[in-house]
C-alpha cells in the first residue's frame, strides 16, 4: 500500500512540476499529457500482464492500440518529432543490452551459423511476400521487395529481453542459444532495413538519379556503421583506464552515449 501511495505522490509531483513548466501542455487536452498517461498506463499494463506469465510487451502494445483506435492519441506539432526521437533512443538501448548481452566464446564459435540464421529466412520471407503481393495483390516487384522486406525485420524490443531472460536464467547458456538468437536477429534488421532503404531510394528515384549509388548505399552504411563500432568498442575498452573505480559506470556511459550519436547523428 505504501508503495502505491508513494508512486502516487510521484506522480502528482511530477505533473505539478511540469505544469508549472509547460501550463496547458500537460492538461487532459494537452499532447504531453497524453503521452504521459500512454506510458503510464502501458507501463501498468505491463505489470498486470506479467502477472499472469505473458510478456509484459502484451500489455503495452493492446494499451497502445486502445488509445489509439479511441482517439485519445492523436499528438501533433514538435512532439511527434519528440516521439520518433524517444523510439529511436529505445532501439538504440535494446541493441546496446543484445549487444553487451552476448558471449563473445558462443559467437565465435556460432559465427558462420549466426549469418546463415540472419540472412536466409530474411530473403526467403522478404522474396516470398514479394511473389504473393505481385500474383495476388497485383503490386510491381519493387514494391513487393518493398513490403517483404518491412515484414521480414525481427523486432528487437521482442526478442532481445526474452533471450536475455532464458540466458539469466541459465536456459540454452551452454550451447551459446541466446547469442545465436540475438546475433542474428540483430544483423536480420540491418539486413533488411539496408535493403529496405535500397528498394526506397529506387522506387522513388529520378531519371537523373545514380543506380549503382543506389545500390551501394545499404552496404556503405553497414560497413561504416560496422567500422565506427568497432573503433568505439575498442577506446572503450582502453578508456577509461581497467583501475579506475568507475570503469564500469564510465564504460557504460561511454557505450551508450555512443550509440545514441551514431543512431541519431545519422538522422542530421
Amino acid at each position: 500500500t505504501l508503495q502505491v501511495v508513494g508512486v502516487l505522490v510521484f506522480v502528482v509531483l511530477v505533473w505539478a512540476l511540469l505544469y508549472s513548466l509547460v501550463h496547458h501542455e500537460v492538461t487532459p487536452r494537452g499532447d504531453l499529457f497524453k503521452i504521459l498517461v500512454l506510458v503510464l498506463l502501458a507501463f501498468l499494463a505491463g505489470k498486470l500482464v506479467a502477472l499472469i506469465r505473458l510478456p509484459p510487451l502484451l500489455g503495452m502494445l493492446i494499451t497502445g492500440i486502445i488509445l489509439r483506435t479511441s482517439g485519445f492519441y492523436q499528438i501533433s506539432g514538435v512532439y511527434t518529432h519528440i516521439v520518433i526521437t524517444l523510439r529511436e533512443i529505445a532501439l538504440s538501448v535494446i541493441l546496446i543490452k543484445a549487444g553487451l548481452g552476448l558471449d563473445p566464446v558462443a559467437l565465435y564459435k556460432l559465427s558462420l551459423v549466426v549469418i546463415r540464421l540472419a540472412i536466409c529466412p530474411c530473403i526467403a520471407e522478404a522474396v516470398g511476400a514479394a511473389v504473393i503481393s505481385h500474383f495476388i495483390l497485383g503490386y510491381p516487384w519493387l514494391w513487393g521487395l518493398l513490403l517483404g522486406f518491412l515484414l521480414s525485420a525481427v523486432s528487437p524490443a521482442v526478442v532481445v529481453p526474452v533471450l536475455l531472460s532464458l540466458q539469466e536464467r541459465g536456459y540454452g547458456e551452454s550451447k551459446g542459444i541466446a547469442t545465436l538468437v540475438i546475433a542474428a536477429s540483430s544483423m536480420d534488421d540491418v539486413l533488411a532495413i539496408s535493403i529496405y532503404g535500397i528498394c526506397l531510394s529506387m522506387i522513388f528515384s529520378t531519371g537523373n538519379s545514380n543506380l549503382s549509388q543506389q545500390l551501394l548505399q545499404g552496404p556503405l552504411e553497414m560497413v561504416i556503421g560496422l567500422a565506427i563500432g568497432i573503433l568505439w568498442g575498442l577506446l572503450t575498452a582502453v578508456i577509461p583506464h581497467r583501475d579506475d573505480k568507475l570503469v564500469v559506470l564510465k564504460r557504460s556511459v561511454m557505450v551508450g552515449a555512443g550509440g545514441l550519436c551514431s543512431v541519431l547523428g545519422a538522422e542530421l
